[in-house]
């Protein structure tokens, strides 16, 4: 972090460039005391330019580390039409929570399943589910995401680590991390910790409007979760992008077209940012 102070008569312009050197703010003291502050992003992924809605909320997600780009490069891309797969959303979700919660993206263990009250490597214990195995790149997220009860798998066995991860889903998984962070709600540990977490989260919450969109009535099996988002402002508008469907309609699961619920790298910043990381100043 670099401090550029500037003198202007009795008022102190105090610039900081961030460690990453990917976001600067501005503290404007006058008689040493904070009288405004503005935080600007610096252009650091090649292509998320400024003007799209989601530019600072990428840049956000890049200044905090949870995530750097989509592949090599100086500066690198970021990929924000790609959809996004359940394996990387996993780190996404895990990240997010820990930069949160101790502002460090990696400061997370697992409970031993043989020992529930001691913490390990989430490498280190048995895998959850059988197309996760130990050596995959998001092992130790699927496994934290799994104790945390932010998700039970796609079907028994199975996360479905490759498959993309569809609207409905994505905001289940925020929205359970937001109240993580907010309420401590997943605090079980053993062998029904999954399932008693994942209870304890959901019933932290309740949306109190109708509907917000066709696709979504109150008897969806994601609505509680995709409601809430939509009152708290983590969804900032009716019309979501990744929806073929048009305004009012949501697409919360991956059907063939015109109701293409894939989420994308684009559209996720949105709960990563405004939901988890509770930064609502984009």
């Amino acid at each position: 972090m670099r401090l550029l102070p500037k003198l202007a008569g009795p008022v102190l312009v105090l610039t900081v460039l961030s460690q990453a050197q990917t976001l600067t703010s501005e503290y404007i003291r006058l008689n040493g005391r904070v009288i405004s502050s503005i935080h600007s992003p610096l252009q650091a992924l090649s292509d998320v330019l400024p003007g799209v809605p989601y530019f600072e909320l990428a840049h956000v997600m890049l200044e905090k580390g949870i995530t750097t780009g989509c592949s090599a490069g100086s500066p690198p891309p970021y990929c924000p039409a790609d959809p996004v797969t359940r394996g990387q959303m996993a780190a996404f979700i895990i990240r997010s929570i820990y930069s949160a919660l101790k502002g460090d993206r990696e400061a997370f263990t697992c409970f031993n399943p043989s020992s529930p009250g001691t913490q390990v490597s989430c490498d280190s214990i048995s895998p959850y589910f059988n197309d996760v195995l130990p050596g995959n790149v998001f092992y130790r997220y699927v496994q934290k995401l799994y104790q945390l009860g932010i998700t039970a798998g796609c079907q028994t066995t199975s996360y479905c680590v490759n498959d993309p991860i569809a609207n409905g889903a994505l905001a289940v998984f925020a929205v359970r991390a937001r109240q993580i962070v907010q309420k401590n709600c997943a605090t079980s540990v053993g062998a029904n910790a999954n399932q008693l977490n994942r209870d304890a989260c959901d019933a932290t919450f309740s949306p109190t409007g109708p509907p917000s969109y066709l696709d979504v009535p109150t008897s969806h099996l994601w609505y509680k979760h995709i409601q809430y988002a939509r009152e708290q402002s983590i969804i900032v508008s009716e019309q979501v992008p990744t929806c073929t469907a048009g305004p009012g309609y949501f697409c919360p699961e991956i059907l063939a077209a015109p109701y293409n619920g894939t989420s994308t790298r684009a559209y996720m910043t949105y709960y990563l940012v405004r939901g988890i990381l509770g930064d609502y100043s984009w």
